[in-house]
């Protein structure tokens, strides 16, 4: 049931920060199981006038974060990601969890994934494909989910009256075993204690959370390893035959694609090929103008309303002149190139008491790079073409595939030493063990296979075999 501030129980069984797509997981699988006296908490509302809040401020250094990748309300980025998604291989999973970096290994976590299919994602089957006949290069197929899941379709459970829902409301801190809030954004300071305290915000909001609580965790640990998963066009080839296998296709509730990958490589890098024509410094454009306009069910949100009027229309221009190109070269494939990060200290997360502002400082590693650079070459030299406009150099391949950004993992390290990580194998803080971290940040490899279903699977698995 929807709850005011001032209807805030002292104790509850269960809090849940955040109503997106992890949050509200965790809250229907209690539910089934039969728990109750649970809140949830979120920063934005049913129906969020501003999704894209200017409380949260951030700042990215070298690659740019989309703003709607990080949004304030009931269902989350769900409202406006569209539901592609893959699985991460056996060999990755595996190696991590026998490295007791991350808590299933691959049996557990194709077990959960096939369970999540009862909220409308693919069964593992459907991610099964015929490979490439090459020594090389490989293929992942990806599915698209039609009608997109959007998460606060759920949003019927929150009048459960096992459930207490309180909205605009921004998690200050936690300790040990209470959660200090603040709402409707003002001074109004409350608090309430719980068995169990589940962190399910966004990867940079949890992190902004812990490191503003008074709690026993690795402050010089907590942010490092910040990933995301940059891509960019990298240039167009002429359409052919081989090529038609690889697009996008339609069935029935579903569409799906294969992305092509190194086959013996450490990075999981892929390139999809796409319809149309595009230009990788225009294209470069657009996704940066579009990734800042603070723009919601055809309205502007946020104070700066000038300068999203400014960046929409000067971003329509661009897709005109977009869609000319297209009509006039219309016998092209454009080439995405979609890039993974590996977990380096080097990138992370960093917030400031003083101003109230979180940094996140990351980049692609020379290494990443590099490989990235020697997939376009493999893919080249099989399928026998060039790309046109493709970046002559790995410095102007890394500047067009430094954008779009929206998959926020890593910064909150799982493992079994508290020296070198934030949470245990049951996604627990190390020294306080009723206290729960569940989301991207906790994932130490990155989202290159659009990690939603994963997620979902995680979060289905901690609170049958843990909470």
């Amino acid at each position: 049931m929807l709850i005011r501030s001032v209807d805030l129980k002292s104790k509850y069984n269960y809090i849940i920060v955040g109503a997106g797509i992890v949050g509200m997981t965790i809250l229907r699988e209690l539910i089934e199981k039969g728990k109750e006296n649970i809140l949830i908490i979120d920063s934005g509302s049913f129906l969020s006038k501003s999704p894209y809040p200017d409380f949260m401020k951030l700042k990215s250094k070298k690659n740019n974060i989309k703003v709607k990748s990080r949004f304030s309300g009931v269902g989350g980025s769900s409202n406006v990601w569209g539901t592609i998604t893959s699985i991460f291989d056996k060999k990755k999973i595996d190696d991590y969890f026998i490295n007791k970096k991350f808590p299933l290994d691959y049996e557990k976590y194709t077990r959960y994934i096939n369970k999540a299919s009862k909220y409308g994602y693919p069964k593992l089957n459907e991610f099964s494909s015929s490979d490439l006949k090459s020594d090389k290069l490989k293929v992942k197929k990806f599915i698209k989910v039609k009608p997109n899941i959007r998460y606060y379709h759920f949003s019927s459970i929150l009048e459960s009256s096992k459930v207490c829902f309180l909205q605009n409301t921004i998690v200050k801190s936690i300790g040990e075993n209470e959660i200090f809030l603040e709402s409707n954004y003002k001074n109004q300071n409350l608090s309430s204690k719980a068995d169990k305290i589940i962190l399910c915000a966004n990867t940079i909001e949890n992190y902004k959370i812990l490191s503003k609580s008074d709690l026993k965790i690795n402050l010089k640990v907590l942010g490092k390893g910040f990933m995301n998963h940059p891509k960019g066009v990298i240039g167009v080839v002429k359409k052919n035959i081989e090529l038609n296998n690889y697009i996008s296709r339609d069935c029935e509730n579903k569409s799906s694609y294969l992305g092509i990958q190194l086959k013996e490589s450490d990075h999981s890098h892929y390139l999809k090929i796409c319809q149309g024509f595009k230009i990788p410094a225009l294209d470069y454009l657009m996704r940066f103008i579009d990734g800042n306009i603070r723009f919601y069910k055809n309205k502007f949100v946020g104070k700066n309303k000038t300068s999203n009027y400014i960046q929409f229309y000067f971003y329509k221009i661009l897709k005109i002149l977009s869609k000319i190109l297209n009509k006039i070269f219309n016998n092209y494939y454009y080439i995405e190139a979609f890039t993974e990060m590996k977990m380096h200290v080097d990138n992370c997360i960093s917030f400031d008491s003083n101003t109230g502002s979180t940094t996140v400082d990351y980049s692609l590693s020379n290494a990443e790079l590099i490989s990235l650079n020697k997939l376009v070459d493999e893919f080249e030299n099989f399928f026998k073409l060039k790309l046109i406009f493709r970046p002559s150099t790995v410095k102007k391949l890394k500047h067009f595939v430094s954008n779009d950004a929206s998959h926020h993992m890593g910064g909150i390290i799982c493992g079994i030493d508290s020296k070198s990580s934030i949470v245990d194998l049951n996604l627990s803080l190390h020294n306080h063990k009723n206290i729960f971290i569940c989301g991207g940040g906790i994932f130490p490899f990155s989202g290159v296979s659009n990690p939603t279903l994963s997620y979902i699977a995680v979060a289905i698995w901690l609170s049958e075999e843990i909470l």
